[in-house]
């Protein structure tokens, strides 16, 4: 297991540099593996490797404060950070995919679709972007469409939630409701704590006629629900934590 030590202060000046270079020459010296990060917009610790700098490699800074921005609710600002660095670097893996999401999360799904398809161009095994180019034309209600890129994007990575959520759907519309059970219980195992696939079963259920199944589901939603309505309470501050 590696160590990861982080050399950092507010105050410009102060060897934050200096000592991150040295530490790493140190321990290179030792004959141990090292990798130094150079965080800072500047780049001096990669110049002090004796390194050109090159304006045109992509910089962890635009993807820092992409995600930075985006965990505090600015997903606009946050697009145009991604922008640069996909502008820096076409061809950078997992760059287009960054900004095909914020795109979908924003529902500015013409964007998306042209960010993940650039992703897929880069890298054409890329499942996050087929699932959600798949979520995509099944939110635009074109399932033929929406099918082969979850199905296939599941057949990549089998942890990918929104793709097996959406192929249950998908599948029950279609009425193919075994090959839809076992879509909607992976979801359920990928989160158990989110009452989604719950919800898509038991109609699911209702559909094939199974009234007692399509209860339990329904109870497990109400079950899920209310626990998130108590943890939610029980971080608000003043508030009593509510009885069971």
């Amino acid at each position: 297991m590696g160590r990861v030590i982080a050399v950092a202060n507010q105050k410009g000046g102060v060897g934050k540099t200096t000592t991150a270079i040295n530490l790493a020459s140190s321990i290179a010296a030792a004959e141990a593996d090292t990798l130094l990060v150079d965080c800072d917009p500047q780049s001096n610790a990669t110049s002090g490797l004796g390194l050109v700098k090159d304006p045109q490699r992509i910089s962890t800074y635009h993807l820092l404060m992409g995600e930075a921005l985006d965990g505090t609710g600015k997903t606009s600002e946050a697009i145009i950070e991604f922008q640069a660095a996909a502008k820096i670097a076409p061809q950078e893996p997992n760059v287009h995919f960054g900004l095909g999401y914020l795109h979908w999360k924003m529902h500015q799904y013409d964007e998306a679709i042209k960010d993940f398809d650039d992703e897929l161009s880069v890298d054409p095994k890329n499942a996050q972007a087929l699932a959600y180019l798949g979520d995509i034309e099944m939110k635009r209600n074109d399932p033929e469409k929406a099918l082969p890129l979850l199905r296939k994007a599941a057949q990549i990575r089998n942890d990918l939630r929104i793709a097996y959520i959406d192929m249950g759907a998908i599948l029950t519309n279609k009425k193919s409701y075994d090959d839809a059970i076992i879509a909607l219980r992976h979801a359920e195992k990928l989160d158990p704590a989110q009452p989604d696939a719950h919800f898509r079963l038991g109609r699911l259920y209702q559909a094939m006629g199974n009234r007692a199944a399509a209860e339990r589901e329904f109870a497990k939603v109400r079950q899920l629900q209310e626990k998130e309505d108590v943890d939610l309470a029980s971080k608000m501050p003043g508030t009593q934590r509510p009885q069971p």
